[in-house]
């Protein structure tokens, strides 16, 4: 429970300090097995990092919204989620 209130207050965090706006739509490219690299190439480096034994980063989009990409290792990605702070809800991006 800790490390989700942290994980959740680092977003928010960060979201402030991020200057490129994001949509949801900006990550439609996304499918499970893409680099790391390849996601900062196309959106530029995330604004944080919250993973603990997994690798972990976070965007956050213009409507308040966060999303979360996760790998276990940086060439293969595994998930990738978008989380509202309001609501709680998450939605993933990776279509199974």
């Amino acid at each position: 429970m800790i490390v989700c209130v942290m994980a959740i207050f680092m977003s928010v965090f960060t979201a402030c300090q991020t200057e490129k706006k994001l949509d949801a739509s900006d990550f439609e490219f996304l499918k499970k097995g893409i680099s790391y690299s390849e996601i900062v190439e196309r959106l530029g480096k995330p604004s944080g990092d919250v993973g603990s034994g997994l690798y972990i980063y976070t965007y956050p989009l213009s409507d308040g919204r966060i999303v979360y990409i996760s790998f276990a290792n940086l060439d293969h990605l595994e998930n990738a989620r978008i989380y509202d702070l309001n609501t709680q809800e998450s939605i993933s991006l990776i279509t199974p």
